[in-house]
């Protein structure tokens, strides 16, 4: 699936894990011409920004030896200082030759199968991901070169995106529910297959299996209130964001995200 985005860890099975410091004083620094990538592996979504320890949101991945998820972990509501031993909630990816996403299965406490979404493909795009409840499945519809629709228990979201790749909207049936601005900074999740961005900030659940934007987000418009949501960043010594913050009229929201600099086998 190479398109499309969801989000979450610590164990990197047959991946290379460079050390992000070379030394105690010299941190090391990524090599994309040796075949270095930057990838999210975990991120926090924090809502009381006084209380960082309180995690309303923590997502974790684990890589197989292509760079693409291998499991997500979730966890809700927790003290990121006590952190469970078993999430609530994880994911499980299973990919075709070609690196296209298989399937998803959902587990509940780290055995009880929930879902297994298998990924169907027509002309190398998604068309569906279907589950044990078909009422639940997902239809994908390419509508042109940046605009895609997606269908799930009668509702249709459309996502326009730019020239640039990034994500310039989303629609419903009763119109558009928001737009969105970039700079030309990195997205953190374009160094995750999955993308979760826009589950939180701040679109609710409009948005799950979306192309990824390649820069960040400056400014989200809700246009259905005009409630406009601006984002600032904090980035590491190599440019990549380690804190974003959204901010809108009445709510704040800090997501902090760990980096780990990885490289396949060669």
């Amino acid at each position: 699936m190479k398109q499309f985005k969801i989000f979450s860890v610590l164990a990197f099975i047959g991946v290379t894990l460079v050390s992000c410091n070379s030394s105690e004083n010299d941190p090391y620094k990524p090599e994309p011409s040796k075949g270095d990538y930057v990838k999210v592996e975990s991120m926090e979504v924090i809502l009381d920004l006084e209380k960082e320890y309180l995690v309303k949101k923590l997502y974790s991945i684990s890589y197989n030896s292509i760079l693409k998820p291998k499991v997500i972990k979730e966890y809700s509501d927790i003290d990121i200082t006590a952190i469970p031993s078993i999430a609530p909630l994880s994911y499980e990816f299973s990919y075709l030759k070609e690196e296209e996403l298989n399937s998803i299965v959902i587990k509940k406490d780290g055995e009880l199968e929930l879902d297994k979404l298998i990924a169907n493909y027509q002309g190398g795009k998604l068309t569906t991901l279907e589950g044990k409840d078909a009422s639940k499945n997902i239809k994908y519809e390419f509508l042109n070169a940046n605009t895609i629709k997606a269908t799930q228990l009668g509702k249709t979201y459309t996502y326009e995106y730019n020239n640039r790749g990034n994500l310039s909207s989303v629609s419903d049936e009763s119109g558009k529910l928001f737009a969105y601005e970039y700079g030309v900074g990195y997205n953190p999740f374009v160094h995750s297959e999955y993308n979760l961005l826009f589950d939180y900030v701040p679109g609710g659940d409009l948005v799950r299996f979306v192309l990824s934007s390649k820069n960040e987000v400056k400014s989200a418009v809700n246009e259905k209130t005009g409630e406009v949501f601006k984002f600032t960043y904090k980035l590491d010594e190599f440019g990549y964001p380690i804190r974003m913050e959204v901010e809108g009229k009445s709510s704040k929201v800090l997501v902090k995200f760990t980096n780990a600099i990885m490289r396949r086998p060669s």
